[in-house]
């Protein structure tokens, strides 16, 4: 019984000592375990974010630059990752996301972690990272320290006790490094530094890893840095340079026709005044741009030094004066005249030339479309042959563009309704009284039936550049209408049209086309000017090879057409009408187209008189020996031949 007492004390004793140790060892192994499990889901929540958190600021990076490529890139090493599960980016309308992970947010297999994307440069959100992140790892390590643990006390207390000691140490370094991770941001000037541990376990690995991870985080915040600041110099520089070259011309350093734009923009008050170099293209194509370049920066000089007015440089041969405040015209004209005084007397040197210049001037005292009320007053000087111009309401600026665009509306409408026709005028033979040749002219007809003469039309048709267009019908239309005639027929050939490889083309088609080069006569109009008669002459000689013959039109209105005949091969002139039509009350005239018949005659040229009006006219044309006559007295411009 003794025995039995003393055994079962014994096993008491050793039974509530077990049993005390196995309750203190089974509260310290929950309690343990609890404490485990929130320690490495702690560590690893810890260790997700700190990826979400070092990854953020490179993508804010990368989309501030527009790396789409490289913000893929690292998009795809997350992914490679086998604890992150699925990611999910937003990026103003950009969304992204990888793996189906609500089951195992379910199953509490996996975690949420996520961190906002701040602008590089205004640290302003503008979109977020979100990761699921495995928790397998937490779950693996938890069991495998239950396992051991339930080891222990399954066999020896006291390796358990030592166990428990073991466990502890092994959490110190994890709670060591919770605290650091605690206190640490990435956007701290410090690197993170955790505490080495030589032992190759996971915590000596993961105090590594985040060690290296921290100090590339600090290299390439340092570099972010420099980038930003390095960028913010360059936008800065290229600003001010593109600032410069949009407001500044390159070549006098003044002000520009788009600074000019930007200060009178909604001004209603002031002056401006365009300054226009005469034939400033004559000295370009006689000295050179290089000399043209000089003048116009030593005129620039010179403007700056007369008003106080901002100058600006505006086309190739135009200044400006601006001024907020509008001017007295008695102010303003003496401006103007110290202005071409100044210029007209200045004798501008190039290397051994001796430049002199003249300017005209247009000026208006209101910025209210200043632009194109001085532009208005410029030309109303240059037509007036005046050295400047006030723009006033008697110029009708309003008027003139809505007459512009009403006749630009008629012609377009006409080109487009077939509208443009050749009417035919007879040019007579004075010896046999038998129709010589048709001239083809160029009439607009309304839908009224009106028609109109080239006069209303074609200074539009020019500036519109519906001038090539209107030559194109007209060709077609006269060679298809003469294709199966007999008659002669004479069309009017600008200089820009026979210069003009398009055009050239086209009239070298159509006469092959309808076959009417031998009957076909250019009359070189004589208000182009020729620059360069070789380029002239070829095209001539390219057409009378096709049978085509050739005349001067309004010889007599210039004295350019003197020369014309000596450089050119003519085949006829056609006297100017404004000496014609007084040939019989004007001995001027007279004694000036007896001059031109008897030229012709000794260059074995024939004449034809234009705008024959009455019988005088035409007997005196007669007498004279013209063998051709035209005019509204032997025959008015019809739009078919009887």
């Amino acid at each position: 019984m003794k025995a039995r007492k003393e055994g079962s004390l014994s096993t008491q004793i050793v039974f509530s000592v077990l049993l005390a140790f196995s309750a203190s060892i089974f509260i310290v192994f929950v309690a343990f375990k609890r404490t485990n499990e929130d320690a490495i889901y702690s560590v690893e929540r810890e260790k997700a974010q700190l990826i979400a958190d070092t990854v953020a600021p490179m993508l804010a990076v990368d989309y501030y630059l527009n790396l789409d490529n490289k913000s893929d890139d690292i998009l795809r090493q997350l992914m490679s990752n086998r604890n992150i599960l699925g990611l999910r980016l937003t990026e103003g309308d950009r969304e992204i996301r990888n793996g189906d992970t609500a089951e195992c947010l379910r199953k509490q297999e996996c975690f949420r972690v996520e961190t906002v994307l701040l602008h590089p440069v205004t640290s302003q959100p503008f979109g977020k990272l979100e990761l699921i992140y495995s928790s397998a790892h937490f779950i693996e390590l938890a069991h495998r320290y239950t396992d051991i643990i339930l080891a222990v006390l399954g066999g020896m207390v006291l390796l358990s006790l030592l166990f428990t000691f073991y466990i502890k140490s092994l959490l110190t370094p994890l709670l060591k490094i919770a605290n650091v991770l605690r206190r640490y941001s990435p956007e701290s000037s410090t690197a993170l530094r955790l505490p080495v541990y030589k032992d190759a376990n996971e915590i000596g690995r993961i105090t590594s890893a985040l060690n290296e991870m921290s100090g590339r985080v600090a290299e390439y915040a340092k570099l972010k840095d420099s980038v930003t600041h390095l960028l913010e110099e360059e936008v800065q520089k290229k600003t001010s340079q593109l600032r410069h070259l949009l407001y500044t011309d390159s070549l006098t350093g003044l002000p520009n026709r788009t600074r000019l734009t930007v200060d009178i923009k909604g001004a209603k008050q002031g002056t401006l005044v365009l300054v226009n170099i005469d034939d400033f293209k004559q000295i370009n194509d006689f000295y050179g741009h290089t000399a043209g370049d000089h003048v116009l920066i030593e005129l620039g000089a010179m403007l700056a030094r007369l008003s106080d007015m901002t100058l600006y440089k505006l086309s190739a041969d135009e200044f400006a004066f601006c001024s907020p405040t509008s001017m007295q015209r008695s102010e303003a004209e003496a401006l103007f005249a110290a202005v071409t005084a100044q210029v007209e007397s200045k004798v501008i040197v190039y290397k051994e030339a001796e430049l002199g210049i003249r300017v005209t001037v247009g000026a208006t005292f209101s910025l209210e479309n200043g632009m194109e009320k001085a532009d208005i007053a410029l030309k109303a000087a240059r037509a007036k042959r005046k050295p400047y111009v006030i723009y006033g309401e008697s110029l009708n600026m309003e008027h003139q563009y809505q007459q512009n665009m009403q006749w630009l509306h008629r012609l377009k409408s006409a080109v487009d309704e077939n509208r443009i026709v050749p009417f035919f005028q007879p040019v007579f033979d004075n010896e046999t009284g038998d129709v010589h040749t048709y001239e083809c002219l160029i009439r607009l007809i309304e839908p009224d039936g009106n028609v109109l003469g080239p006069e209303l039309f074609l200074p539009v048709a020019k500036k519109a550049r519906l001038y090539d267009r209107l030559t194109f019908i007209m060709f077609e239309a006269c060679c298809s209408y003469f294709a199966g005639r007999d008659d002669r027929f004479a069309l009017n050939l600008s200089v820009d049209d026979m210069l003009d490889e398009k055009t050239v083309g086209f009239i070298r088609e159509q006469i092959i086309k309808y076959g009417v080069g031998g009957r076909i006569t250019f009359e070189i109009l004589e208000s182009e000017g020729i620059g360069n008669y070789v380029e002239v002459a070829d095209f001539i000689a390219m057409m009378k090879g096709m049978g085509c013959r050739f005349a001067i039109d309004d010889f007599g209105s210039g004295y350019s057409n003197f020369e014309h005949l000596l450089h050119l091969d003519i085949d006829y002139i056609k006297i100017d009408g404004s000496l014609i039509q007084n040939l019989g009350s004007n001995d001027n005239s007279r004694l000036i187209v007896e001059a031109i018949v008897g030229l012709a005659r000794k260059r074995r040229l024939y004449c034809v008189a234009e705008y024959v009006h009455d019988a005088t006219v035409f007997e005196a044309v007669k007498r004279l020996g013209i063998r051709c006559s035209q005019g509204f007295f032997l025959g008015e411009p019809r739009p078919d031949i009887l």
